[in-house]
């Protein structure tokens, strides 16, 4: 009698290493590889093919391919046949959109933001602290052409950020230091600052101003001034800032936007019910 095959299935062209963590994470391992590819998605507005994105993603080609197509039925991802590219889907982009909607102050921060922007004439954010480093919620873009450092929920190293550097001044020496042996101090530009007792003597400056300066430290050619709008326990809620061209933004203009700017954070910080600290109430 003849004996029935058992046919097996095509093997999976995975590693053994990938196929080993997926049977000991299960699910969660998919999910994070998924949200692996959003996030790198994200990074690049003009998209990746799909063995470039295998490669940053440091995974193998058909392992993305796969997770691609189901975020694609979800519209988390996009594919540009024209470009042969995956690009970020407008699912990602509504179900992130939460996040700002959430943090209820973004609506009422825009009359300020516009404020901030007409009075310099350059382009003011709004950002807070996500994972200490800074993401930007939203901005008010300047009618001048201008570099922008980062995009609405793009994100930037606290040290090398004029929002950052605003937020660390509010901190004790021991978390700044905290997040210096976590982070690093990234040098980004030939102005960044790298050395902890350089960031020290750069927050007192901070604090005595009551706004931060970002002097190309971030992007070369631009600078960023920011200021803290407070919570009703005087904690860091968020921070604005005006950020514009060195050919705009001038030496001579840095002490004349940052009064302005830490004047409008101080008015946001009360319409949105918050306390500023002691110190700062009476400078």
């Amino acid at each position: 009698m003849k004996k029935s095959m058992i046919r097996r299935k095509p093997a999976d062209p995975r590693s053994h290493t990938e196929a080993e963590a997926d049977a000991k994470d299960g699910s969660v391992q998919s999910v994070n590889r998924a949200l692996t590819l959003i996030e790198t998605l994200a990074e690049d507005d003009e998209g990746y093919r799909l063995t470039d994105l295998a490669v940053r993603a440091g995974l193998s080609t058909s392992t993305v391919h796969r997770l691609l197509t189901t975020l694609e039925k979800r519209r988390f991802v996009q594919f540009d046949r024209s470009e042969s590219k995956w690009h970020i889907g407008a699912r990602a982009f509504s179900v992130g959109s939460t996040f700002a909607r959430r943090r209820n102050f973004v609506a009422h921060s825009m009359p300020y933001l516009r404020k901030l922007r007409d009075q310099t004439r350059e382009t003011a954010n709004l950002a807070v602290v996500d994972d200490e480093t800074i993401i930007v919620l939203t901005r008010m873009e300047s009618r001048e052409i201008m570099r922008s450092l980062t995009k609405v929920g793009g994100r930037v190293a606290m040290v090398a950020s004029g929002v950052g550097k605003a937020v660390l001044a509010t901190y004790s020496d021991e978390d700044v230091n905290a997040i210096i042996h976590r982070q690093g101090m990234p040098r980004l530009t030939e102005k960044s600052i790298v050395r902890p007792g350089e960031l020290f003597k750069a927050l007192e400056i901070v604090r005595q101003r009551g706004y931060a300066v970002d002097d190309e430290e971030a992007r070369m050619g631009l600078r960023c001034i920011a200021a803290v709008v407070y919570n009703d326990c005087s904690e860091p809620l968020a921070a604005i800032s005006v950020s514009g061209m060195t050919s705009r933004v001038t030496d001579e203009r840095v002490p004349i936007i940052g009064t302005i700017v830490r004047d409008v954070a101080a008015e946001l910080t009360v319409a949105l019910g918050g306390t500023m600290p002691a110190a700062e109430a009476r400078s």
